[in-house]
This record gives structure tokens, C-alpha cells and sequence, in this order.
């Protein structure tokens, strides 16, 4: 289910894999699998951004917004959505 590729054009599809990996048994077992793919993919995600703001650098005195969420791609002809989860 999911493959590291070779192939150094697809660099950014394995690194998303290698972020889901460890939420491969969940949606495997998901019964809504595609309801359950981008809410573990935020879910990643969420923890790779607090990581990158916990490590950062930041000056002193300043403050940093993050807003996360999914994004709900449509068909053409139909607006895309975006399901805000939080703002920290």
C-alpha cells in the first residue's frame, strides 16, 4: 500500500508516504477509507508543522499564526473547500 518510490521527480509523493506509514493499519482498516486518508494526512502533518515551530528559531518577541486544515479539492466547475482544524 504504500511505496517509497524511486524516482527523484516523485520526491514530495514519498515523503507523504513516509508520513502515512505509520497510520497504514488505520486506513486499511477504515471503513470510509477516503474520508480517513486526508484526516490522517492532517493529522501527520499537524505534527511535522508543530515540530518544524517547536525547533525553529524564533526572535524574540515575535509571534507566529499557523492555521491548519484540509483541503477539500472538487470537481471542475465546482468551488474547492478548506476545513479549517485549528489556529495556534
Amino acid at each position: 500500500l504504500f511505496q517509497i518510490s524511486t524516482d527523484v521527480l516523485d520526491a514530495q509523493q514519498s515523503f507523504v508516504n513516509h508520513l502515512l506509514s505509520p497510520y497504514a493499519n488505520r486506513l486499511i482498516e477504515a471503513r470510509e477509507q477516503m474520508k480517513e486518508l486526508p484526516e490522517a494526512l492532517y493529522e501527520s502533518q499537524s505534527a511535522l508543522m508543530n515540530r518544524i515551530v517547536t525547533e525553529s528559531t524564533i526572535a524574540e518577541g515575535a509571534n507566529t499564526a499557523v492555521l491548519g486544515g484540509i483541503q477539500i479539492n472538487t470537481p471542475q466547475g465546482y468551488e474547492d473547500y478548506f476545513l479549517p482544524r485549528n489556529f495556534d
